[in-house]
């Protein structure tokens, strides 16, 4: 019995840094989808940023502006002044991602894909009372003066150009012959409280609210609600065995 009662003390100990490092970084992953369109992102804390990989994870490519995934808003809960700090760090093609060139025969690649995507801290309710907004296309939201590169280049927001597909469709129509990336972008954001929580997440596609637009999944179990499962069950398991008188 003392033997099991080592083994269950190990593992108490293990399940409370697990609770104790699931406090400090943040690790979330949402999915959404709607018909043949689908998207990803994963929000993860590092150090003051928060990083986001932000995927277009169709599974069909692409033929209209309409599934291009062009924008996506978020919240940070809890709405503290921490939060509400956000500023634009950088953005990137993200790992295994590419730019796509249509039949137009534009294969000049833009020197910072920060020229073609926006930041913006929202009021309700542009959309839905989401505080976050990250875009490629204006939307009637952004403007080019709250792109990632704010000097040095042309700030674009116009069309679908830039936004994130699944690769392109041989039939696909003239809005379409337009720089786009493959797959997705690597996101950092400055000024992040690590105390905060990602809720209320929407991907949105085309150049146009009304156009396809969904909400991200609960995220999917993390470490912090694993440790605190496993620290309920061995408090039981303790209190069971009291009874006992063992």
């Amino acid at each position: 019995m003392r033997a099991n009662r080592d083994i269950l003390f190990i593992l108490l100990a293990a399940a409370f840094f697990m609770l104790v490092e699931s406090r400090s970084a943040l690790a979330q992953t949402f999915y959404g989808s709607q018909g043949s369109l689908s998207a990803e992102a994963i929000f993860s804390s590092s150090g003051a940023n928060l990083d986001i990989t932000f995927k277009n994870t169709s599974p069909v490519p692409v033929s209209s502006n309409g599934e291009v995934l062009t924008a996506l808003f978020f919240t940070v809960t809890p709405a503290s002044a921490s939060t509400t700090s956000l500023s634009a760090g950088s953005i990137n093609l993200s790992n295994g991602s590419s730019y796509v060139h249509t039949a137009s025969g534009d294969n000049s690649n833009p020197s910072d894909v920060g020229m073609y995507w926006a930041f913006k801290q929202l009021d309700p309710p542009n959309p839905g009372a989401y505080i976050y907004g990250i875009s490629s296309t204006g939307l009637g939201i952004f403007s080019p003066n709250e792109t990632f590169l704010l000097s040095g280049g042309s700030a674009s927001l116009g069309g679908a150009g830039y936004g994130l597909v699944s690769g392109v469709s041989t039939d696909a129509n003239n809005g379409l012959k337009t720089p786009l990336i493959n797959n997705g972008v690597f996101i950092v954001l400055n000024h992040f409280n690590n105390g905060g929580m990602i809720t209320n997440v929407s991907f949105q596609f085309g150049t146009s609210t009304d156009e396809p637009h969904f909400n991200g999944t609960v995220p999917t179990p993390n470490s912090f609600a694993i440790a605190a499962v496993a620290m309920a069950f061995g408090l039981l398991w303790i209190r069971r065995e009291r009874l006992r008188g063992v």
